[in-house]
């Protein structure tokens, strides 16, 4: 993910991960996942902090289809560095 300029910073630990955005595209990002029906939440004191807390069940292809649809949604909203 920090190859995308709009990406600031990844954090987290086992299935809890925060993925600071820049505040631009944030809520784009943001508005993107959910619509494609990924359980995301957008946080921090600038709402800028993408949070993922997938559910125990998650299962490995659960886990390529998140990672594709938010590849394809920072493509679309950042400039790849």
């Amino acid at each position: 993910m920090n190859s995308f300029e709009g990406c600031i910073e990844v954090r987290g630990k086992g299935l809890m991960w925060g993925i600071e955005l820049e505040p631009s595209i944030a809520s784009l990002v943001f508005e993107d996942l959910k619509n494609a029906n990924f359980l995301v939440g957008l946080g921090g004191g600038r709402k800028n902090v993408l949070r993922v807390m997938p559910p125990m069940c998650l299962t490995e292809e659960d886990l390529d289809r998140f990672y594709a649809c938010l590849w394809e949604t920072m493509e679309r909203h950042s400039v790849r560095t």
